[in-house]
């Protein structure tokens, strides 16, 4: 790797995790072999398809092997006992590195069985499959299989001894879990995975699947790869017969180690080494990061929901009669599905009248009734004001649908516990995003239009019996990074000086005493500062002029003026976005401040539209990007930190830059200024040109109720 970064230097980039002794090792691996029970009978998480269609998937499966279109490769291997285990075991630490993969019979990781684990030997090119609960057609476990309890017992400690880099190619954690699940072994040392890394090499990447990845770039599409995935569709693995399942398992877990190989070549080019460094010791880690949190799950206040369901379904049915009555004595139209877009199309352009605005280049009138579309239309006719009721219809069926039914629904049948999805890289932007629910878009604001208290929704979640849930987010990141990177004085000097950032800024650009723009001093007064913070917030947000006039309530021509007049007091501000844009169209890319790339190729496209809108992309990925990131390293820090974890406490959720930690109620002080260190060090860079502030908020009853502020000195 002449020119790039060393092997060793890949490997000492890792971040510094707190390394267990033997004995430590030794623990955690006894306590892992007690939690598992050997079951002569395969439990399947799954409904089996019936006796005679699952027969002929094994048959159809078997022929493929006399025909010889589904072969071992020399290097394939069955270990069924403990002394190959431990040999094979014993091999890879001396490599010190462990590609691995597994195969399992159920997405709902918390149910899922464990049928067999794969593992590659890399010094020796060996690829082994290590089957635990294949069973016949009857589901009569198959003799001559490794036990969970002799796997913890033998390879325990190649799964959590941090030193083993770990490689894998797994969607959100699902490996890890899957394996604590079943034998208690806690993966630590996660070094690479080839699903997450493809973000590094091409975020648009489309079709990440490892077949894919392999094909194209380990075989450069030369070549066959048939792995006949669609053979075990419907079917649990632990029905297919270990000798030819070994060859599919033994496949996969090659595929991942020839992936990593070609992705490490590639990445060890030295214009990718400031990101390469950040996907090594930032982006694997969250793998850990999210299986525990995933792990952990929450509780949910089940007559909380209740309560709350009674309440917004009142509110849905009123609104319902209410537009029910509209249209049914002005246009004579009853039974109307509100949430069908043809039917609403014909309400509202027909009946309404309402003129349809235009989308693309030729101007296609667009008779769209989606959110964003209703709410223009709410603007643009204030006379109908049954159009906001069909917003607010239609966003309480949402609050209903998307948390307070569902919510309750999603809870797990072992222990109640909500246990969502997150996704560390679920945002083009890097930003953490998450389903089941989705918790990114949980309300956390009053709704002036009905009336009531959505954040209460937030009330659903509440800490585990003795302990209290932290709550830290950062103060004005964004509006941090952006001073960080166009480096101006007057921004700059506000955080230095302790001063409201946006009441200093509207001082500048309507010319008044600063005095006169802090919120506290009136109306007008607030009003300034809002405007500013609308304007600040939507520049970065990449917004134009038009779209940030509505916000503050100005007219096309009088929001460009405004943000001119802006730009003229803020220079470094106006030639950052420039830069970044222009940056971007030459190299195809921009950049968050620890280098991580964000690849816009239509910033060259020749459709105008379709450019604007990458170059409204291009400045938000450098501002929210760089936030994201930040928020992964405080992240990153909390789950590793010794005395977190020796205190008990735990990462339970994130929302944006706001991260959520279990804390036991007697170490709610000490863990919330330990929280809030390890997120202020985590801004590292910002922290050179200005001082970092980060709030930290204590619900002991649930979250979002009865909080109260931690200070410090």
């Amino acid at each position: 790797m002449s020119g790039g970064i060393r092997q060793n230097d890949l490997f000492s980039a890792l971040p510094k995790r707190p390394t267990p002794n033997k004995a430590q090792l030794q623990a955690g691996i006894q306590n892992a072999v007690k939690k598992v029970a050997d079951s002569k009978k395969y439990q399947p998480s799954i409904v089996l398809p019936q006796y005679s269609i699952l027969r002929q998937k094994i048959i159809l499966i078997e022929n493929l092997v006399k025909q010889g279109r589904l072969t071992a490769k020399p290097n394939y291997h069955v270990i069924r006992d403990k002394d190959t285990l431990w040999e094979v075991v014993k091999n890879i630490k001396q490599v010190g590195m462990l590609p691995w993969d597994s195969e399992f019979d159920n997405l709902n990781y918390e149910l899922a069985k464990l049928i067999g684990i794969s593992l590659t030997d890399k010094a020796t090119d060996q690829h082994y499959y290590i089957p635990f609960i294949h069973c016949d057609s009857r589901r009569n476990i198959l003799p001559n299989q490794i036990t969970y309890e002799e796997f913890a017992e033998v390879a325990g400690e190649l799964f959590t001894d941090p030193k083993i880099k770990k490689i894998t190619h797994q969607y959100n954690a699902c490996d890890n879990q899957v394996l604590e699940y079943n034998t208690g072994l806690r993966v630590r040392g996660q070094y690479w995975d080839t699903l997450l890394f493809m973000n590094a090499i091409d975020e648009n990447h489309k079709d990440n699947s490892l077949k894919k990845l392999y094909v194209e770039f380990v075989l450069q599409e030369d070549g066959k790869d048939e792995t006949f995935d669609s053979l075990f569709e419907g079917i649990s693995f632990a029905f297919v017969p270990i000798d030819i399942g070994y060859i599919y398992a033994c496949y996969d877990v090659e595929r991942t180690d020839a992936v990593f190989e070609w992705q490490r070549k590639y990445l060890s080019a030295p214009e990718y080494k400031n990101m390469l460094k950040h996907y090594i010791e930032v982006e694997a880690p969250q793998i850990e990061v999210v299986s525990s949190m995933q792990q952990r799950g929450v509780n949910i206040n089940t007559d909380t929901a209740r309560s709350l369901h009674d309440e917004y379904t009142e509110l849905l049915i009123s609104l319902k009669k209410e537009m029910d009555d509209f249209f049914g004595n002005r246009y004579g139209l009853h039974n109307i599905n509100y949430g069908s877009p043809q039917q609403m199309a014909s309400i509202i352009y027909d009946k309404l009248g309402c003129v349809p605005f235009t989308k693309g280049k030729n101007k296609v009138p667009d008779r769209g009734t989606g959110e964003e579309i209703i709410e223009k239309l709410v603007e643009k006719y204030p006379q109908f004001d049954i159009l906001k009721k069909l917003l607010l219809y239609r966003g309480t069926a949402k609050l209903l649908n998307t948390y307070i039914d569902s919510i309750p629904a999603q809870l797990s049948p072992k222990d109640g516990k909500l246990r969502g999805r997150f996704h560390s890289h679920g945002a083009r932007t890097g930003r953490y995003s998450s389903s089941e629910p989705n918790l990114q878009n949980i309300p956390s604001h009053k709704n002036k239009e009905t009336g009531k208290d959505d954040s209460r929704i937030r009330n659903l979640f509440v800490p585990q019996k003795g302990y209290a849930w932290i709550s830290s987010d950062y103060s004005q990141i964004e509006p941090r990074i952006l001073a960080y990177r166009c480096d101006d004085y007057i921004m700059l000097n506000a955080y230095n000086t302790g001063k409201d950032l946006y009441s200093l800024m509207a001082s500048q650009v309507y010319n008044v005493p600063y005095e006169l723009c802090l919120e506290a001093a009136g109306p007008e007064a607030k009003m300034r500062r809002d405007s500013m913070k609308s304007v600040l917030l939507g520049l970065m947000y990449g917004r134009q002029a038009a779209s940030i006039g509505q916000q503050i309530g100005l007219n096309a021509r009088q929001a460009q003026q405004f943000v001119d007049n802006f730009f003229q007091q803020y220079p470094n501000i106006k030639q950052y976005i420039d830069e970044t844009v222009r940056l971007g169209t030459l190299l195809g890319y921009v950049t968050t401040i620890y280098d991580r790339r964000r690849r816009l190729p239509d910033l060259n496209h020749p459709n105008e539209f379709i450019r604007s809108e990458a170059q409204r992309q291009a400045v938000n990925a450098t501002i929210q990007g760089s936030s994201a990131d930040i928020t992964k390293r405080a992240m990153r820090d909390i789950y590793y930190d010794e005395w977190l974890t020796k205190n008990d406490c735990h990462l339970v959720l994130t929302i944006h830059d706001e991260v959520v930690v279990e804390v036991p109620k007697d170490r709610i002080h000490e863990a919330g200024e330990r929280v809030r260190q390890l997120m202020i060090g985590a801004a590292d860079l910002l922290a050179t040109k200005m001082p970092i502030k980060c709030d930290v908020e204590v619900f002991e009853e649930a979250w979002n109720y009865n909080g109260y502020k931690l200070k410090f000195s």
